[in-house]
């Protein structure tokens, strides 16, 4: 009994330990994609410019590419002219002229991904005279689609 009692102990001290690592590991991780998104909106906008920004945007893709397409944290911007959205990882920019965009609306998929009990800002657009979608996990979709919305002509 006492040789379970110290195993047990011993277990769920590993896992307090691990644990408290990841929240540590996940904490830092999340602030320096904040700043680093942070950082490519003033790189790309003047600030005056910036209706709303969000640097931790989670994309979801492009129908136009399929549902193939890996999920993405990135940085998304909304100007009087564009919604921009720039990955992390691939580096890879995405620039919608507000004149282009035909519908915002809020989803609970985008080609077959979706996170339970959240709203995805989801945006159809015009590119090269054909319509696209995409779409973002974002901290506040209604405001989004709002702000998209009024900004758009």
């Amino acid at each position: 009994m006492k040789g379970l009692t110290l195993g047990l102990a011993i277990a769920a001290a590993v896992i307090l330990l691990v644990g408290g690592s990841l929240s540590i590991f996940f904490t830092i991780f999340w602030e320096k994609m904040d700043t680093s998104g942070a950082r490519r909106i003033k790189e790309q906008f003047p600030t005056e410019q910036i209706l709303r920004s969000e640097s931790t945007a989670n994309f979801f893709g492009l129908t136009s590419r399929g549902r193939g397409q890996l999920r993405g944290n990135g940085v998304l911007a909304l100007t009087p002219n564009e919604l921009w959205f720039s990955r992390f990882v691939k580096r890879e920019d995405i620039s919608i002229p507000l004149q282009s965009i035909t519908s915002v609306k809020l989803v609970e998929s985008h080609l077959g991904k979706r996170i339970l009990g959240r709203a995805l800002l989801y945006v159809e657009f015009q590119q090269e005279g054909k319509q696209d979608a995409i779409a973002w996990a974002v901290t506040s979709p209604t405001d989004w689609k709002l702000a998209i919305e009024q900004a758009a002509p």
